[in-house]
C-alpha cells in the first residue's frame, strides 16, 4: 500500500490486535483509498499433527 501512496495508519490498532492473534492482514483499497482490511486466521484441526507427519514433499507440486 505504501508504494501506491495509500495510508493504512487508520487501521493500525485493529490490525495490531488481529496480528497479535496470529492472523494475516490483507488491506483493501479502492481508488487509492483504504476501505478496510480482512484478517485471515486458520484454526488447526485435531488431526493436523498426524497429517503433517504423512506429508511427502517429493509428492507435492507448486500450484501458483
Amino acid at each position: 500500500m505504501l508504494t501506491q501512496g495509500i495510508d493504512v495508519s487508520a487501521c493500525a490498532d485493529p490490525c495490531a490486535s488481529e496480528l497479535s492473534k496470529g492472523a494475516t492482514v490483507v488491506f483493501v483499497a479502492a481508488d487509492k483509498e483504504l476501505i478496510g482490511f480482512i484478517a485471515l486466521l486458520d484454526t488447526l484441526r485435531e488431526d493436523a499433527k498426524l497429517r503433517s507427519k504423512s506429508f511427502n514433499p517429493r509428492a507435492s507440486r507448486q500450484c501458483f
